[in-house]
């Protein structure tokens, strides 16, 4: 048996529940992370398993829902500023990688240039227009690119620069651990760290990537290593990147520390 799943499950619940000083919203995305396990595992060969595991996570997520809500865990102070479709659109990009892999690389890059570009088109008549919708974008984005731009950009480079598993791990920590690290470290970071980072937003960061990364290795089977290394480096690259958009650097950085790994280390 493969301890991997049961390790991440655990991590994942620690990290969580650390970052949160809650123990619901821990269970959320534990049980999310072992429900989404368990359907892989048993999706190709349906078997009762599938049904009673299935719906026991169901209710404990449900139950975890609803006593999250009780605690006041989904209410945000007033001010913070969140885009819900950026949210929403960003575990999207997660399916560039069956795309790489039915279609191949060369498709892919084709595709995720073509998105970019729109996105940049679209940023550049923004910021030399008055065309500027706040429903859509950022205030402090008025006169500069987004973050989704620089998220597509990044996207396109790590598909460019790193091969799979390398270039898949990146991408799944970028999707998935940004969004954790964002909503946590803004509803509980009250530990600083560097600059507006928080100790629960980094926290948070690193249990999205677990969770995106241990998933991943259902699909497409990596060294455990990898994960390991590669979800620390992104949390902590997310946690110094002030200057620069950490949409740019966390993908690419993560590669590139994944590939140093992989060719000094054989592993």
């Amino acid at each position: 048996m493969n301890p991997l799943p049961l390790l991440v499950a655990a991590a994942v619940a620690a990290l969580s529940a650390a970052s949160t000083r809650n123990l619901f919203a821990a269970g959320i995305v534990s049980f999310f992370f072992c429900a989404a396990v368990l359907f892989v595992r048993e999706a190709s060969d349906p078997s009762a398993a599938l049904l009673i595991g299935g719906g026991v996570s169901a209710g404990l997520l449900a139950a975890s829902i609803a006593g999250a809500a009780r605690t006041g865990v989904f209410r945000f102070e007033p001010g913070v500023e969140l885009k819900p479709w950026r949210l929403i659109a960003r575990p999207f990009a997660l399916l560039f990688i069956p795309i790489d892999v039915r279609w191949g690389h060369r498709f892919l890059l084709v595709l995720v240039g073509i998105v970019a570009a729109i996105f940049i088109a679209a940023d550049l008549l923004r910021i030399f227009s008055n065309l500027h919708s706040e429903k859509l974008y950022k205030k402090g984005e008025r006169k500069a690119f987004s973050s989704m731009t620089a998220y597509l950009v990044s996207v396109f480079l790590v598909f460019l620069l790193f091969a799979a598993p390398v270039s898949y791990l990146s991408l799944a920590f970028l999707t998935v651990g940004d969004p954790f690290g964002k909503l946590i470290g803004t509803r509980f970071g009250r530990t600083p760290l560097v600059g507006s980072r928080t100790l629960e937003g980094s926290l948070g960061y690193l249990a999205g990537a677990l969770v995106a990364g241990g998933i991943l290795h259902e699909f497409v089977p990596f060294p455990a290593q990898y994960l390991a290394i590669g979800a620390v480096a992104a949390a902590a690259i997310e946690l110094f990147s002030r200057d620069i958009d950490d949409n740019l650097t966390v993908g690419i950085f993560s590669g590139a520390i994944l590939s140093v790994v992989k060719f000094f280390f054989r592993i």
